[in-house]
């Protein structure tokens, strides 16, 4: 019987903590992820959003953080002029929901940092290398421009930075390309090389 009961009480705190919300686990976040964003900030944007008003806060940089979506499963902010944050609940096939939070920081050009967290805020994988593995398919000649044109584009375009973005409605990851140190020009010309890609999530990983 007590073996019983003990097995319930762990079926039920598995179900507790695969039911933490997004807002939950926005509040909870552990402080060094935003230093500027301390625990208190955070409770103050979940209040603001549940009571649908403007959902910003002076954050400790004297920026103005804005959370411009929340629901169960996704928030979306702009942490600064300079850094943007999106966080999605994942289901995972191992059963508890895995937090996949996207960072993105805006220099010459964005670009995004990927990162798998357990509901606990214990980091699972930075998946960085991985995305970038999609970099060359990503890249492609359009009918009409020659091929020695998109050979010395190809040649120019290095570093390309990524960006991730986030879907609200769903567990797709979209990628983008852009190289900062291009000339204008040549910066135009390449933009028509580069092609989004829509990553599905399975369970365990983007593909």
């Amino acid at each position: 019987m007590r073996k019983l009961s003990f097995t319930l009480l762990l079926a039920l705190a598995s179900i507790c903590v695969s039911a933490k919300s997004v807002r939950e686990l926005f509040v909870s976040m552990p402080n060094e992820m935003i230093p500027y964003l301390n625990e208190n900030m955070r409770t103050q944007l979940v209040d603001f959003a549940n009571n649908i008003l403007r959902s910003d806060v002076i954050n400790q940089l004297g920026d103005t953080t804005i959370m411009h979506e929340l629901t169960d499963d996704f928030v979306s902010l702009t942490l600064s002029p300079a850094s943007k944050m999106q966080i999605k609940r994942l289901p995972s096939t191992d059963g508890d929901s895995i937090v996949c939070v996207v960072q993105t920081y805006f220099g010459p050009c964005a670009e995004s940092n990927v990162t798998l967290f357990t509901q606990n805020w214990q980091k699972i994988d930075d998946i960085n290398d991985a995305l970038k593995k999609h970099i060359p398919s990503m890249i492609v000649r359009p009918d009409t421009m020659s091929v020695e044109r998109f050979d010395y584009l190809r040649k120019c375009i290095e570093p390309v930075m990524m960006q991730a973005e986030l879907k609200q409605s769903s567990s797709d990851l979209v990628l983008s390309l852009s190289a900062p140190l291009l000339f204008r020009d040549d910066k135009n010309s390449a933009k028509s090389l580069f092609l989004q890609r829509n990553l599905k999530w399975n369970g365990k990983s983007f593909e």
